[in-house]
């Protein structure tokens, strides 16, 4: 494929690939490296495109199959800090070891809830899945440990 074809097949599907991984993954820089990804694999398997389906679903299973990758990989790795858990004030001046000693003083599922939200970055389904609650409830308790740890920081 030609680079002016490769540059009128990506000004088609990028906008397809970009969003597709904004509304999947929580981190946007996740986001972007994984549009990336699919962005080359798009390209390299062109030529391999059959025309059996129409371009928008083929394309959107080779985003599926990359972000079906980057889950298994992230499942695989051992918890890792989010890059923002460094000391540093937050952006509303709460200093995080302030916030670090406020979470000795909640339960163990808010202290779970908090570290696999706001330090892991998982979005709140794989959060539900996880602790095995619907989302729903997921999202009132982290609620209640905002609300927590906001009276003990208060």
């Amino acid at each position: 494929m030609s680079r002016a074809g490769e540059a009128e097949l990506l000004a088609r599907v990028l906008p397809f690939i970009e969003g597709f991984f904004r509304t999947r993954v929580s981190v946007p820089e996740d986001a972007e490296d994984l549009a990336q990804e699919a962005a080359v694999a798009v390209v390299r398997a062109w030529p391999r495109f059959e025309h059996r389906s129409a371009e928008t679903t083929w394309v959107y299973a080779v985003c599926r199959n990359i972000l079906c990758s980057h889950l298994r990989r992230r499942e695989r790795l051992p918890p890792r800090a989010a890059a923002r858990d460094t000391g540093a004030p937050e952006r509303d001046g709460t200093d995080l070891l302030a916030v670090e000693l406020a979470l000795d003083g909640v339960s163990p599922l808010h202290r779970t809830l908090y570290d696999l939200y706001y330090r892991l970055g998982y979005p709140v389904r794989d959060i539900a899945a996880h602790v095995g609650k619907p989302e729903g409830t997921v999202k009132y308790e982290l609620y209640r440990l905002r609300a927590e740890l906001q009276r003990i920081l208060s």
